[in-house]
C-alpha cells in the first residue's frame, strides 16, 4: 500500500469539521490452489453520503450492447479474450478537494491521534467502481480508442491492423478483435 502510494498518514486533529474516518478491515482467504490472499477493504456503511462520496454507480456494460458485440464477432469472425484488472481499484484517484479519511490499517504501527488520508481507492468504498471507471475509460481515449455515445462501456478502436471492439464490466474487460497484434498493442498501451 505504501509503494502503491495508496495513502498519507496525518493527524486526526487536522480533519475538516464534522469528518470522521470511516472503518477498514483486512479480507483474507485461502484459493483454490492453497495460496494465501488478503486484501484490505474499506467498511462503506462508515461512509457518509455528502461527504465521503458524491456518486455511487459506475457505468456496467448494457445487455443489449453485450449482445451486439456478439453478433459482430459472429457476423465479423472476430476473436475474443476476457481479462480482470488486477488490482483495479489502486488504480482509481480521488479529485482535488474531495478527501477520504480511514482508520489506521489493523495492525499497523502508528500514534493514537493519526488516521490515513486515501490517495487512491480501494475496494469496498462506495464510489471505487466509479472512479476505477473514469481512470480505465480515459486511458483507452488517450490511446486512440472511440467511446461509444450510447453506452459508456463500449469503446472502439480501428486502425489498418483492423478492428477491436472493448466492453467494460466493472474490473473485467472483454475483447473483440480481428487481429492480435491490436491486442498486443493494447496491452502494451495498458502497462505504460
Amino acid at each position: 500500500m505504501e509503494s502503491n502510494k495508496v495513502y498519507r498518514k496525518c493527524n486526526k486533529n487536522d480533519l475538516p469539521a464534522g469528518r470522521k474516518p470511516i472503518k477498514c478491515k483486512w479480507a483474507c482467504d485461502i484459493k483454490r490452489n492453497d495460496v494465501f490472499w488478503a486484501r484490505l477493504v474499506a467498511m462503506a456503511f462508515s461512509q457518509v453520503p455528502g461527504l465521503d462520496y458524491y456518486f455511487q454507480f459506475s457505468p456496467v456494460v448494457n445487455d443489449i450492447t453485450f449482445r451486439i458485440r456478439l453478433t459482430c464477432v459472429l457476423v465479423w469472425q472476430l476473436q475474443t479474450l476476457v481479462f480482470d484488472v488486477e488490482t483495479a481499484f489502486l488504480h482509481g484517484t480521488f479529485h482535488p478537494g474531495k478527501q477520504v479519511y480511514m482508520n489506521c490499517l489493523p495492525g499497523m504501527v502508528h500514534q493514537t491521534d493519526e488516521c490515513l488520508l486515501l490517495l487512491k481507492t480501494l475496494y469496498g468504498l462506495i464510489h471505487a467502481a466509479r472512479h476505477y471507471f473514469n481512470f480505465f475509460s480515459k486511458i483507452l481515449i488517450e490511446i486512440g480508442f472511440q467511446q461509444s455515445p450510447a453506452d459508456p462501456c463500449l469503446f472502439l478502436f480501428k486502425n489498418a491492423l483492423g478492428i477491436m471492439l472493448v466492453i467494460v464490466y466493472v474490473d473485467d474487460v472483454g475483447l473483440a478483435y480481428s487481429s492480435y497484434a491490436l491486442v498486443e498493442f493494447l496491452f502494451n498501451e495498458l502497462k505504460k
